[in-house]
């Protein structure tokens, strides 16, 4: 249907269309999230957006990874010393970096390669904008 294969499947109950299986283990980022600054510029941007969105129509649920990136920055800021606009940016970007590096980051070279056979990950060298 539409391109996709007639088995896709999603673990999001939003995704019409797909057959909805909660087994299925994986997120997909629906941008092109290349470094932590560009994570850290996407959430600072959106704010502390509430959990009800588009009019009411969207949910989105506590535990994603989009909550966490909104969650973890609003933490940092709100934990940040003193009322310095520079320090509560410093802790946002430091914050939404820790998490860059524990949640998207692979840098592990052997699961790189792992990845890369199995068709899960791609190297992109060049992006023509």
């Amino acid at each position: 249907v539409d391109g996709r294969p007639a088995d896709a499947r999603s673990n999001d109950p939003r995704n019409k269309g797909l057959t909805y299986d909660p087994s299925v283990a994986c997120a997909v980022l629906h941008f092109a999230c290349t470094d932590s600054h560009a994570l850290w510029r996407k959430y600072a941007i959106l704010g502390d957006f509430p959990n009800a969105c588009v009019a009411r129509t969207v949910e989105h649920q506590p535990d994603t990874f989009h909550c966490l990136c909104r969650d973890t920055l609003a933490r940092a800021i709100n934990n940040a010393t003193g009322e310095n606009q520079e320090n509560k940016k410093e802790a946002g970007r430091d914050a939404m970096a820790a998490l860059f590096r524990s949640a998207v980051l692979v840098d592990d070279p052997d699961l790189i390669r792992r990845h890369l056979r199995a068709g899960v990950l791609e190297r992109v060298d060049l992006i023509d904008f």
